[in-house]
């Protein structure tokens, strides 16, 4: 039950995805099936009565389906307008999945079904076999054997013999072969005349004739069927010889054309890739350098901060010693101070040539960096030109294998219809050797033969 209310949830959202419906009891009001009957139905609810209500779609449905399916009743089903017991309800969803099968737009409803999952389609169908199940008619009465040479009112001698054994020979399974049948004579079973035990005899001759005169006609049925099916391998394996003959010619010609292409790419993505491992690795050796030239300028640095300190404590040295000894020999001091300038534009000069080579060195690992990247393009194009090659490769060696496959198949399968042919003709010539009763039988099994 839980698998078949699945079910029906499902086909409904897979047929009327603006329901959203998550749970079956989201159905419990009756609007989601009336727009189903709607749309599946309209012929049913001309007036679209039903989506006034649960008790309404209840109405519409009993009066149209009638005696062929009974509803439950409403009393004490309902509550506030909605179908309170599950029963009802899982009543009315398959009713209404009954009426759109058979509605105009069954194709669509059919075909979703055959979308849901196995599970579900088995509880559907299982439900909908269940709907469609008319009422049994009674086996009609097996007809009574024609009493012959009996004066009418008066039942022969022997009369329930006789008609016992008739109807154990009647039950028995119409394939059963009457050679096995021993022979009788008029003492057998309480025969007073020889008339009826002729009788007996010619119903079960009968009897007998009419279930070889079946068995003939299956047996010829089949051979025709064989021959039809086997016309249709034949034909179907010519088509699919000729179709593998075509692939084969169009994999020889695309390997004619695309082979000298298809080496050539690997050859040049092989020497892509050796180039990007070179790159690579010189990539690897930018941190490095980079790092190196930053402990550099940082010294260098440093060192111009330790000269300008010291410059400028010497230039207030130099101040405080002209102001104290003003008649003290200033051409020393001169001196140290021409001393100290050039020291001073000789660190400059150190400094700006340090950044001049760090900005050269930014500017090749830049230029390496951009040649990396478009290395890596490169390679990434040509692989996957030699991926897409590959593939059709790959595809047309498939296509191949499947058709040399599909004719291994074709060419098993028609050894075994000739195989059921034969052994066919072999059991309709054996049914026709075991019947000597008329002229007509032999000459049905001549004809065949």
């Amino acid at each position: 039950v839980e698998e078949c209310q699945g079910g029906l949830v499902d086909w409904i959202n897979a047929c009327h995805p603006q329901a959203e419906v998550e749970e079956f009891d989201d159905l419990a009001d009756g609007a989601i099936l009336a727009d189903m009957l709607q749309m599946f139905a309209p012929g049913i609810d001309s007036s679209n009565t039903a989506a006034s209500g649960a008790k309404a779609l209840h109405g519409c449905l009993a009066a149209y389906f009638g005696s062929r399916l009974a509803l439950p009743r409403l009393a004490g089903n309902m509550q506030n307008g909605m179908f309170c017991k599950p029963v009802l309800l899982l009543a009315l969803t398959e009713a209404v999945l009954l009426a759109a099968v058979e509605g105009p737009r069954k194709e669509e409803a059919i075909q979703a079904i055959m979308n849901l999952e196995e599970s579900k389609q088995e509880a559907l169908g299982h439900a909908l076999q269940r709907l469609m199940s008319g009422p049994t008619e009674p086996a009609e009465p097996a007809p009574e054997p024609k009493k012959m040479l009996s004066p009418p009112g008066k039942k022969p001698a022997g009369y329930g013999a006789r008609t016992h054994r008739l109807g154990s020979a009647e039950t028995e399974s119409p394939n059963a072969s009457p050679v096995n049948t021993p022979p009788r004579s008029p003492r057998d079973g309480g025969y007073t005349s020889e008339v009826d035990f002729l009788q007996d005899e010619l119903v079960v001759a009968r009897e007998n004739c009419r279930q070889e005169m079946m068995s003939i006609d299956s047996t010829e049925r089949s051979a025709m069927l064989a021959r039809q099916q086997l016309r249709a391998v034949c034909e179907d394996l010519t088509a699919e010889e000729e179709q593998a003959a075509e692939t084969s010619n169009l994999l020889m010609q695309w390997q004619r054309t695309n082979g000298d292409d298809l080496r050539r790419f690997k050859e040049e993505s092989k020497a892509l890739r050796t180039e990007l491992t070179k790159e690579s690795e010189a990539a690897s050796d930018l941190p490095m350098k980079q790092a190196k030239l930053k402990r550099i300028l940082e010294t260098e640095l440093r060192a111009y901060t330790e000269l300008q300190d010291q410059s400028h404590t010497l230039m207030v040295e130099i101040r405080q010693a002209a102001h104290a000894h003003q008649a003290d020999d200033t051409s020393q001091v001169k001196a140290e101070m021409m001393t100290l300038q050039m020291q001073e534009s000789v660190v400059g000069r150190q400094l700006k040539k340090a950044e001049m080579e760090t900005k050269e060195e930014d500017r090749l690992a830049k230029e390496l960096w951009e040649k990396l990247q478009l290395t890596e393009v490169t390679v990434q194009v040509r692989e996957d030109s030699y991926r897409a090659l590959w593939r059709h490769a790959e595809k047309e060696e498939e296509c191949n294998a499947d058709a040399v496959g599909l004719l291994e198949f074709r060419e098993s399968e028609m050894r075994q219809l000739a195989q059921a042919m034969d052994v066919g003709d072999g059991d309709g010539d054996a049914v026709g050797h075991t019947s000597s009763i008329s002229p007509t039988h032999r000459s049905r099994q001549g004809s065949f033969s």
